[in-house]
């Protein structure tokens, strides 16, 4: 089973140091803050971190070019693939497409340690997260059983609900958990960034719609007028990476070309 045991930081923010460095202190990680310069990059290889965050805005400056080209090539080298991880000041910020193809995640700010914890729980989880989800699956098997035995007939049309809810929302083995604010797919409980949460949920406001671009832009960055086509190409490839098996032929997030998006829940 992996673990997480380093993060290396490319960020001067104190406040956000003081975060991660009290999270990782209680979770046994190694946090290393760094400046994004060449000497800084070329440590990545001998600390060999599995996480690393940095500002969505060292990916828009024109003078990160060379440490940029590096970084890239560290995180693929030897074919050991490191996950990024982005630090977004505002929700319209958007990552440049030229480098969706090798960012993991984008992590919102003022910092929420609570996307954080969601995606390494995700992508290193540990014998305690599964220990946790075991018994919050047999407490929930337990609750079912409950309100199908009791008397109480007030019980039985919660649960009815959330059936109907989820046949409403497209399909049982697609569909959205409105209290933990993440997706379910077949079974598997996948966390989304409130962005991406708020894209599935309009996308399943209509499963035989095809969405325009222009229209799902406008519904997601509704004060912005610098999101692009482009952004929202790179948005959707990160959402892919994240939902689908096969982020290259996918079930779920179609893309319809010269129109826009759907979901296919046929």
């Amino acid at each position: 089973m992996k673990t997480l045991t380093n993060i290396i930081v490319f960020s001067n923010d104190e406040h956000l140091l003081v975060l991660l460095r009290g999270y990782c202190f209680a979770k046994q990680i190694t946090v290393t803050d760094l400046e994004f310069t060449m000497p800084g990059i070329r440590e990545i290889g001998e600390i060999k971190p599995g996480l690393i965050i940095m500002p969505i805005n060292l990916l828009h400056s024109g003078r990160n070019t060379l440490e940029i080209g590096s970084l890239r090539r560290e995180v693929v080298s030897g074919g050991n693939h490191l996950n990024i991880g982005v630090l977004a000041d505002h929700a319209n910020d958007v990552i440049p497409p030229e480098f969706a193809s090798w960012i993991d995640v984008v992590i919102h700010t003022p910092i929420v340690l609570c996307e954080i914890d969601n995606y390494i729980n995700t992508v290193y989880p540990s014998p305690a997260y599964y220990v946790e989800r075991r018994h919050q699956e047999r407490r929930s098997c337990a609750n079912r059983r409950s309100s199908y035995n009791d008397g109480n007939q007030a019980l039985r049309p919660r649960f009815q609900a959330d059936e109907i809810d989820a046949k409403q929302a497209g399909h049982l083995d697609f569909h959205l958990d409105w209290c933990k604010r993440c997706l379910i797919i077949e079974g598997k409980k996948i966390d989304l960034t409130p962005k991406e949460f708020e894209l599935i949920d309009l996308l399943l406001t209509d499963v035989d719609r095809i969405f325009m671009a222009d229209e799902i832009i406008n519904h997601l960055w509704p004060s912005s007028d610098k999101a692009t086509k482009a952004d929202l190409y790179q948005y959707m490839h990160l959402l892919r990476k994240k939902i689908e098996q096969d982020p290259n032929t996918p079930k779920w997030l179609m893309n319809i070309k010269g129109f826009g998006y759907k979901l296919n829940l046929n």
